[in-house]
């Protein structure tokens, strides 16, 4: 599997350039990962970020736009307007979805990609 080097460390990513590894995202690393797509992340934006980080833990998917408009309290509008880049399809098995799209991102990967 690919790995690259964000925020100084070495994060698994797959071959799309997604992170892999549930436990290798951090806030920190979501700010560098916002900063690569040219996102200022504000409180809506982590408002989303920690429901779909929660909503992964207990669900063990990745949460549809009209689940975090359902459960989590942002109509989908607001979340185009917060992550303007166009979503990814659903990931039923892979626990890092709130980085993703960031994560694919101008990431320098080491390996084949």
């Amino acid at each position: 599997m690919p790995v690259t080097t964000m925020n100084g460390r070495e994060i698994q990513v797959n071959d799309e350039g997604f992170l892999t590894e549930y436990d290798e995202w951090d806030e920190d690393l979501a700010k560098v990962l916002a900063q690569n797509i040219e996102i200022d992340l504000t409180d809506a934006h982590w408002k989303v970020i920690r429901f779909l980080r929660k909503d992964f833990s207990t669900q063990g998917e990745t949460a549809t736009t009209r689940r975090v408009q359902a459960v989590g309290g942002v109509p989908t509008k607001e979340q185009f307007t917060l992550f303007p880049r166009k979503p990814r399809r659903r990931w039923p098995t892979s626990p890092v979805s709130p980085s993703r799209t960031a994560a694919s991102s101008r990431a320098t990967t080491k390996g084949t990609r």
